[in-house]
């Protein structure tokens, strides 16, 4: 397939990362702070917004709407940005998933994090599932766990 017909999808969140680092002990306080769908709608839609539940916690709720049958000429890219003093001045995080076909996502990386997301996420991606069908797969009260 030309490389002009090839989907790339990118997913930027802006997270806010916290590491408190002693002697033996590493931290990492994650929270959500927002979520964009960069590219256009003909093929997913990402329909979320983020709820404050508390002073220190937030939580992601919507739904992702597949359209159409993503196989690995369909990509996905997850960005990072922290705030490392908590102020709103966020920047690129070099922690990313690179961008991987849907279909060596869902046998590969998608393995180590399906685990996180089956309380909260309904109709979701199964591991090793390719292509992956339209669906419409919804997201209620996910809380980023540190």
């Amino acid at each position: 397939m030309a490389a002009s017909c090839k989907k790339v999808f990118l997913l930027r969140s802006a997270v806010l990362i916290l590491i408190v680092c002693s002697n033996l002990v590493h931290t990492i306080q994650v929270m959500y702070e927002s979520f964009e769908q960069i590219n256009n709608t003909d093929t997913a839609e990402f329909l979320g917004r983020v709820k404050k539940v508390n002073r220190t916690t937030a939580a992601l709720n919507g739904e992702l709407i597949i359209k159409k049958a993503l196989n690995n000429d369909y990509k996905i890219k997850l960005d990072f940005w922290h705030s490392p003093l908590g102020n709103q001045q966020f920047n690129y995080y070099p922690m990313k998933i690179p961008p991987t076909g849907m279909c060596d996502f869902s046998k590969g990386l998608w393995q180590t994090y399906e685990q996180f997301y089956r309380d909260y996420v309904t109709n979701n991606l199964r591991v090793g599932e390719c292509p992956m069908e339209p669906r419409t797969i919804q997201i209620t009260n996910h809380l980023l766990d540190s």
